[in-house]
């Protein structure tokens, strides 16, 4: 949870100003930069090597995954995976690896670590690169369904290779909509709004009926808000307001006699 917190600060300040002349507060400009120059690119990897907080490691680290560095840094970051001591540096670094395309098995121990840690979100950067270095083992498709909600690309590369068929993206999906983390099911319900499929608006519209906890019920919402076309009827015709739960209702269609 409090990694989960810390990530969702991490996005926050990705989107947000911040005064305090911190090194990572200076380095949100390049940070927020869609399109990095290499030069660009070698400053964010010289902060994630040399940063010595949790914060401005994950920040840099979670950044260089979504616009990784040139392939002629891989020795640079594989200096540090061999480097003991310091195990969210050492993650980050295989999972940047990954991102930059390259397959290399000896990474995968590297990754076990977070893979069977508490610290859900470095888990799910985890699963993310594991996904793309073992596509035939599908033990952590909740995780990378939970990366969604921080990196949706990542999450989509390492998911395009646990499957085969849209099918089996929903398949993934629908499991992850009833985990029992409410990290997953509200990834679960954001991956599935961006669908835009019937099967996926129909599996919003099941959830929107059982979900209770309310992020993950706004998150719902969202989704179905966005799939108008399949969702418009039945959410208007059941959907109400209850101020005791945030959970959604759905009247029970009467059969005709």
């Amino acid at each position: 949870m409090q990694r989960f917190l810390c990530a969702l600060f991490m996005s926050a300040l990705l989107t947000a100003p911040l005064y305090a002349q911190t090194p990572l507060a200076q380095a949100l400009p390049l940070l927020q930069k869609q399109n990095r120059t290499a030069a660009e690119n070698q400053q964010i990897l010289q902060l994630f090597r040399t940063a010595k907080d949790p914060d401005t490691v994950f920040a840099a680290g979670a950044s260089l995954v979504k616009t990784p560095p040139a392939k002629v840094q891989e020795p640079a970051l594989f200096n540090i995976v061999l480097r003991a001591g310091d195990g969210l540096k050492q993650t980050f670094a295989a999972v940047i690896i990954t991102a930059m395309g390259s397959r290399h098995d000896e990474l995968i121990s590297v990754l076990q670590p977070a893979l069977a840690g508490q610290d859900t979100v470095l888990r799910a950067y985890a699963a993310g690169a594991y996904g793309l270095l073992r596509p035939q083992d599908k033990t952590y498709t909740d995780d990378v369904v939970r990366l969604y909600a921080f990196d949706p690309a990542f999450a989509q590369r390492a998911m395009n290779s646990l499957t085969d068929s849209p099918s089996q993206l929903l398949t993934y999906l629908k499991q992850a909509s009833a985990a029992p983390a409410a990290s997953t099911r509200a990834a679960a319900a954001a991956w599935l709004g961006d669908q835009h499929t019937a099967a996926c608006a129909k599996q919003l519209l099941k959830r929107a009926g059982k979900e209770t906890d309310p992020a993950v019920t706004t998150q719902i919402a969202t989704a179905l808000a966005k799939n108008q076309p399949y969702t418009l009827t039945q959410t208007a015709g059941g959907l109400k307001k209850n101020y005791k739960t945030p959970k959604i209702f759905f009247t029970k269609r009467r059969k005709k006699r």
